[in-house]
């Protein structure tokens, strides 16, 4: 077991961790031991989420892969990528229409999301639907990428 007591952390003149204590238990890999936040890798559903975390990052990067080659421009990529996929469902969401409400659960970003969610909450899409989604989005931007790329550079 691991004990520590009193722990304190400054850089320079700022302190940024003061009077931490914490115990490490052989066997158990915790987080955020000792808040509210306590949680294990064998904790329902705490696994998963990592592994949804990572597979919903993965096609969120191939997605913007996709993006960077369709526009062959960094820039544009970026700006598409920040537009397309992080702000224009914030902005449709905003519309007073039960489809778009339903559709917007499929965007990139609130699908991800889902897929890094440690307990479904009520109303987000399911985690297989979430998946499924990016799966998609992810396709078709390499697709129309590919298909692109090889009608230009033919």
């Amino acid at each position: 077991m691991i004990r520590a007591y009193e722990l304190t952390k400054k850089y320079g003149d700022n302190t940024v961790v003061q009077d931490l204590d914490f115990t490490v238990r052989p066997g158990t890999v915790t987080g955020f031991h000792d808040t509210d936040q306590a949680a294990s890798l064998g904790d329902p559903g705490v696994f998963g989420a990592i592994v949804g975390n990572s597979a919903g990052i993965t096609l969120l990067s191939l997605i913007a892969l996709g993006l960077g080659a369709l526009l062959r421009s960094v820039p544009g990529a970026i700006g598409a990528y920040i537009g397309g996929v992080l702000i224009l469902p914030e902005v449709l969401s905003m519309l007073p229409y039960d489809v778009v409400e339903s559709a917007i659960k499929y965007f990139p970003t609130q699908a991800a999301g889902v897929l890094g969610s440690a307990t479904p909450l009520e109303g987000d899409a399911s985690t297989g639907g979430a998946l499924l989604a990016l799966l998609l989005w992810a396709a078709t931007s390499l697709g129309a990428a590919a298909m692109l790329l090889r009608r230009r550079d033919a």
